[in-house]
């Protein structure tokens, strides 16, 4: 059986390494210059994007996880006994938990989450599956709109998160279309993921 291409971390092909080039001879030796792209000069406004985006992500799943407990609770406490609305809410809050727990993982190194996250939910190592993972989410969040003449904060909350996460889902989009260097150079989180977890 083979094994996916999203289990084992992928190298990063946008990196390339130093190489020792010969300047000048002295007395004692050659003086050696370090050349070629190394990742700091050609990836950092690509980490720097990539960091802006994750920031983003935490952001909204935060946003994510308060409007499901939010909707939980208010369906509790009104009376509503619609399963599909509960169900709803808890759905809103695991796939924020989600999109937080794999965002968590580019600035706190946990090994046994990135296994946990790479082995089960691995679509979202790539910026492809977390595009489609952002959009399919905030369609989600919009199919709970409910058409009436006034929303409560709890409404409001959902519609915020589903907006964001919408708008989110299309700065993937241009991301993926427009910039295929940053798409290239994209390093899924990778620490703690080099122990056998099969």
């Amino acid at each position: 059986m083979t094994t996916p291409s999203w289990v084992s971390p992928a190298k990063d092909p946008g990196v390339t390494t130093p190489t020792t080039v010969p300047v000048g001879n002295t007395e004692k030796g050659a003086v050696s210059k370090v050349s070629g792209n190394t990742a700091g000069e050609k990836n950092s406004s690509g980490r720097m994007a990539q960091r802006a985006l994750s920031i983003l992500n935490l952001g909204i799943a935060c946003l994510m996880v308060a409007a499901g407990v939010l909707t939980f609770i208010k369906i509790l406490t009104n009376g509503d006994k619609d399963l599909l609305h509960l169900l709803s809410a808890v759905y809103m809050a695991m796939f924020g938990a989600l999109l937080g727990s794999y965002e968590i993982l580019w600035w706190m190194p946990l090994p046994w989450l990135n296994r946990w996250v790479r082995k089960n939910f691995g679509f979202l190592y790539g910026m492809r599956g977390k595009t489609v993972y952002l959009v399919f989410v905030a369609f989600l969040y919009f199919s709970l709109w409910q058409k009436k003449n006034s929303y409560d904060k709890t409404e409001i909350m959902t519609m915020s998160a589903g907006s964001a996460l919408f708008i989110n889902g299309l700065v993937h989009v241009v991301v993926l279309f427009r910039y295929k260097d940053l798409v290239n150079s994209y390093k899924a989180p990778s620490v703690g993921y080099d122990d056998d977890i099969f």
